[in-house]
């Protein structure tokens, strides 16, 4: 039979180089024209556009003879600013939710977007082999176009949803939003690969004081607390050390006010007073819980922890592989670190009064090691010790300190089956 194979490509813009995109994805059809001896498959792939705004499609015809015809095809698509089809539409619904009247249906679908966008970035960041490569020369689209509107991102963490009922509360609570959500896990996914241009143009955007102070905003979302965590935690290994170092200082160096209730909820009011320097905050939020029971303490209270237990050094808290462990244990392993802090943070903590006294000794008063040693061991306690096994004296002892031979349970047993009681 002959098959007619499509193929879509981009190709820069000199048109010397020809990279492939077929995803695999499409939709397949067949073409029967009656009468002819061409019978042809077409397969139309996910397009993708090259550098030069142009895609090529290659079509593969094989006839009765098994000789290949190669037919090429030049698809002009050229537009005066080319973005990937996949941040395209997010653009145009944060325009359409910022411009008109808040609504569930635009913030879900400006959501679904984002979710999409996601999908893209973390396999383009795994493709990240080197810090120091650059990821915005074009070879991977969606990255370049994300760093190109991270003012997008940064007003999309701006943008509550309506306040929820929840069975918890009488009064409706504010919400995160599942299109924040997945605003933060965009941020946490450029940062991931720790690359020297990523990180850059995230610090420049103020990315990651937002997400965090979301995050401590909203102590009951546990969703946004992982990807908050894993934002966190890139950020204070980053060798760009702005990342981290914004957050020692008043309002984060993007103007943010203290949250409400710290440990109870409220993104900040306008015109209130700029957010304490992190360690102070946690501090704050920490020290109230030493001597509540677990399960009586504050919301936000487990959350707090697990960021000061990543500026802790290995060897305060009995050593391990760092930070990775904890993102890998869900916060239950206490006993390791962040074994690779920048420098210049650790430096600022060092120096740091609120610091030196939140995670100094209990006897001197401080809050944090005594609620992480409270959290070693395994999940749900110890384990139960199993008793001893007894000998045959202290079994002797037990019912009166008789004890039935082999000989006399046979005799029973038989006695009980004369009865009719057993039946043999």
């Amino acid at each position: 039979g002959i098959v007619l194979w499509v193929s879509v490509c981009g190709a820069g813009s000199n048109g010397s180089h020809v990279r492939s995109i077929d995803r695999g994805l499409g939709i397949v059809s067949a073409l029967c024209v009656p009468g002819s001896r061409w019978r042809a498959a077409i397969s139309v792939p996910f397009v993708g556009f090259g550098s030069g705004g142009f895609v090529v499609a290659y079509c593969f015809l094989i006839r009765n003879d098994e000789r290949l015809i190669i037919i090429s095809a030049h698809i002009d698509v050229r537009r005066s600013h080319a973005c990937p089809p996949a941040f395209m539409p997010v653009l145009e619904q944060i325009k359409e939710v910022v411009a008109g009247p808040p609504g569930d249906a635009c913030v879900l679908a400006l959501a679904n977007k984002l979710q999409q966008l996601c999908l893209l970035l973390s396999r383009e960041t795994m493709a990240i082999q080197s810090a120091r490569s650059n990821p915005l020369d074009g070879s991977k689209p969606h990255i370049k176009e994300c760093v190109s509107n991270l003012d997008a991102l940064t007003e999309v963490l701006g943008l509550p949803p309506r306040p929820v009922t929840v069975q918890y509360a009488s009064a409706p609570q504010p919400a995160v939003g599942s299109h924040r959500i997945a605003a933060a896990e965009a941020a946490a996914l450029l940062l991931s690969p720790g690359n020297a241009a990523l990180d850059s143009a995230v610090r420049a955007a103020g990315l990651a004081p937002r997400v965090v102070h979301l995050a401590l905003a909203h102590p009951l979302c546990s969703s946004l607390h992982v990807r908050a965590l894993r934002l966190f935690r890139s950020a204070c290994a980053s060798p760009d050390a702005g990342l981290a170092m914004a957050l020692m200082l008043p309002g984060w160096g993007c103007g943010l006010q203290d949250p409400q209730e710290p440990a109870g909820g409220g993104e900040g009011s306008a015109g209130g007073a700029p957010v304490r320097p992190l360690p102070e905050l946690l501090a704050a939020v920490v020290t109230p819980a030493l001597g509540v029971p677990s399960g009586c303490r504050a919301p936000g209270v487990g959350f707090a922890l697990e960021m000061a237990r990543l500026w802790l050094p290995n060897d305060a808290t009995g050593g391990g592989s760092g930070a990775d462990d904890a993102g890998s244990s869900g916060g239950a392993d206490t006993t390791a670190g962040s074994g690779a802090l920048n420098p210049t943070l650790t430096t600022a903590l060092l120096a740091s009064s609120a610091w030196s006294e939140f995670c100094s000794d209990a006897r001197d008063g401080g809050a944090l090691r005594p609620l992480l040693d409270e959290q070693l061991g395994e999940l749900c306690g110890p384990r139960p010790q199993r008793p001893p096994v007894e000998d045959a004296g202290d079994l002797a002892n037990l019912s009166g300190g008789s004890m039935l031979s082999g000989r006399e349970i046979l005799a029973l047993l038989q006695g009980m089956s004369s009865m009719g009681v057993m039946s043999s």
